[in-house]
């Protein structure tokens, strides 16, 4: 700042006057504001740059937190589904334990039921026998006639 306005030349004295490009590199000189600018501009570049990362990385922290709680609502999901799993698989080994006893019980009722069939066709059989029986005594009573005297020991 010194140079430019102590050693001041007599050419160089209407310098404020000169054109506007000149007089703004003149003025840059001697506040050196060049450098402020372009120190300031970089920081302006750099604290866009800063805030355009931390715009991508708040988004990718959102995405990996949404991600972070969908898998955590997957592993609860799977939690869930491997108890209800193995309360099913109790449950069916039970029902399989319970069909093999109905199965025998069945099994053991249908043997049962054949042996009540063949002794009530058995019994019809011999009823018809026995209905059958007494009617041809009735009708051998009826056309005979027992005398009187005769002994039954000889007949």
């Amino acid at each position: 700042m010194l140079e430019n306005v102590i050693f001041c030349h007599q050419e160089d004295s209407y310098w404020p006057l000169s054109e506007p490009a000149t007089l703004k590199k003149k003025f840059d000189d001697i506040f050196e504001a060049t450098r402020y600018t372009k120190a300031l501009d970089a920081i302006k570049n750099l604290r866009k740059e800063r805030v355009a990362e931390l715009k991508v990385e708040k988004e990718r922290l959102q995405s990996l937190a949404n991600e972070k709680t969908h898998a955590d609502k997957l592993r609860s999901k799977i939690s869930d589904l491997t108890k209800s799993i193995t309360s099913k698989q109790f449950e069916y080994e039970k029902l399989g334990e319970e069909h093999q006893r109905v199965m025998t019980a069945n099994i053991r009722f249908y043997e049962q039921s054949n042996q009540f069939r063949a002794t009530y066709l058995k019994v019809q059989s011999l009823a018809e026998d026995i209905k059958r029986l007494d009617e041809q005594l009735k009708r051998m009573t009826d056309d005979t006639t027992i005398l009187k005297g005769v002994s039954m020991d000889c007949i």
